[in-house]
């Protein structure tokens, strides 16, 4: 009788210390998503650890920069989802860095960095970065960006951002020691409190040739940028030519396909045809909304002059977004996509699981049917000893 208790005895313990076991410790979840739901990445992380910075690299999201010219820029959608389990806001960075497995050595006033214009707003437009305001230093193989805290209200909570990027037309390619191709794009975040208004780690490649600190946190007015070399670029003429020719690719970055475009920089532009003959010449802006409209033939020439801050861009103007009539179409398909519904049935068994375990009740109901064993076997002892007597 008295082993018997005491396998109950311990199986009891058992199960007391497995399900604090499952119950401590939890994890804290996050989920980046970019312009298609398949890309996704989810990330899980111990909740509440004290002095620990999480990166997570997203260069396979980021699939509009395949789109990116010297003459086109594009939009990144991001959106992030935490699931805080400490009770606390989360922080997130954007980090751009250069690895050390690319080889990167200082080469001059720029990086592979700082090939990417970034300017990056909310969902209702609000700016939150751009690089046009920012001053952090240039060169390093390395741009840390502040996106906010999430979780200050809510346990679970979602935002959505927008990655508008150009081409910086003060890099020259030809002079950087590493590609554009070579940036490793991050997301950093921390629910540590005491790391909020600490910078990410420092880029390990940096040689010390540059002073000024890519990331500048608020609140550490000691952090002065130091004078660089740009005012003594930006008295250096620049010319940009681009010819427009109906064998252009969407990778070239001296050439155009004929159409009509916005002409969208800083600097002056001149228009000549095929002959040589000006057509027409105009200063640039810097917004979409006022910039010139020009339909570019086959074999014209655009030629931009001005300081090192020089650059032009070719947009699409707004009515080519007629063409999305087209994606009417794949209503058809839709229907299709009904069947997979039969296949919720089986997530059905979470519902029994709480949030922070799926193991746990498994473990609970395992012990209590070795419990229900020891209850069998006793009074199968106990009817036997009855009955031999």
């Amino acid at each position: 009788m008295k082993k018997i208790f005491a396998v109950i005895m311990s199986a009891a313990l058992i199960a007391s210390v497995t399900v604090q076991a499952f119950a401590a410790g939890e994890l804290s979840r996050v989920l980046i998503s970019g312009s298609k739901s398949s890309d996704t990445i989810s990330k899980t992380y111990p909740s509440g650890v004290k002095g620990t910075m999480e990166e997570t690299e997203i260069n396979k999201m980021m699939t509009e920069l395949k789109n990116l010219t010297a003459t086109k820029d594009v939009v990144q959608p991001i959106s992030i989802e935490s699931v805080s389990e400490s009770n606390g806001p989360v922080q997130f960075w954007l980090k751009l860095e250069l690895p050390e497995r690319s080889g990167y050595s200082q080469a001059g006033a720029y990086s592979a960095v700082d090939y990417y214009s970034l300017k990056i707003t909310d969902a209702v437009g609000k700016q939150i970065y751009s690089d046009e305001t920012s001053t952090s230093g240039t060169g390093s193989g390395i741009k840390t960006i502040n996106l906010g805290k999430l979780n200050e209200n809510d346990r679970k909570e979602k935002k959505e951002y927008k990655l508008y990027i150009s081409v910086n037309g003060n890099v020259n390619t030809a002079s950087l020691t590493d590609k554009p191709s070579d940036v490793v794009w991050k997301l950093v975040y921390t629910d540590d409190a005491s790391q909020f208004a600490a910078s990410t780690p420092q880029p390990t490649v940096n040689t010390g040739a540059v002073t000024n600190p890519t990331y500048m946190p608020a609140g550490t007015p000691t952090v002065v940028p130091t004078p660089t070399v740009t005012p003594a670029a930006s008295a250096a003429a620049k010319t940009i030519k681009i010819n427009v020719t109906s064998k252009a690719e969407k990778t070239d970055k001296d050439k155009l396909l004929p159409g009509t475009y916005k002409l969208v920089g800083k600097g002056h532009a001149t228009i000549e045809d095929k002959n040589g003959n000006k057509v027409t010449e105009f200063d640039l802006v810097t917004s979409a909304d006022s910039a010139r409209t020009l339909t570019l033939s086959d074999g014209d020439t655009v030629t931009v002059t001005g300081d090192a801050d020089a650059y032009v861009q070719a947009k699409a103007p707004a009515t080519a977004t007629a063409t999305a009539k087209p994606t009417a179409t794949p209503k058809a398909t839709a229907k299709p996509t009904a069947t997979p519904k039969a296949t919720v049935k089986p997530t059905a068994t979470a519902k029994a699981n709480p949030k922070t375990g799926d193991n746990a009740p498994i473990a609970v109901v395992s012990v209590i049917a070795l419990l229900a064993l020891g209850v069998i076997a006793y009074i199968g002892i106990t009817s036997r000893k009855k009955s031999s007597k």
